[in-house]
């Protein structure tokens, strides 16, 4: 399952139809605060895929980090943004092996880049 933090309503939209139509299920929220509340209650997350510019005083990155910190350290993760991957890593929320994919992507990117993180053994950042 994939819980996807997105605020914005049209953008979560789109993306959980696209999800879904990869084959995805997905459980969607709209803030960070939201997200812990429904590891709380989910076991069975494979990703979290999170925009970083959240509403609630809580960014994806610092969602990513609370996460690690209440024993999900393994779950896999991707960002989205619509800041170019300069303008986030200058922020320094992208560490060696955290993925960040741009807004507006393509369908075909998304897919792969959600295989190749999916793919990956657990504890595998690179």
């Amino acid at each position: 399952m994939v819980l996807l933090v997105e605020d914005d309503v049209h953008v979560r939209q789109l993306t959980v139809r696209l999800l879904e139509s990869l084959g995805y299920r997905v459980h969607e929220v709209i803030d960070g605060r939201s997200a812990l509340a429904a590891l709380d209650t989910l076991t069975e997350i494979d990703l979290l895929l999170t925009d970083m510019m959240l509403p609630g005083g809580m960014n994806g990155h610092e969602l990513a980090i609370e996460i690690g910190q209440r024993g999900r350290a393994g779950l896999k993760v991707l960002y989205m943004s619509g800041y170019s991957a300069q303008s986030v890593q200058s922020n320094g929320w992208l560490t060696t092996g955290t993925e960040l994919l741009s807004k507006p992507f393509r369908r075909h990117e998304f897919a792969t880049k959600l295989r190749t993180i999916l793919d990956r053994p657990k504890g595998d950042a690179s």
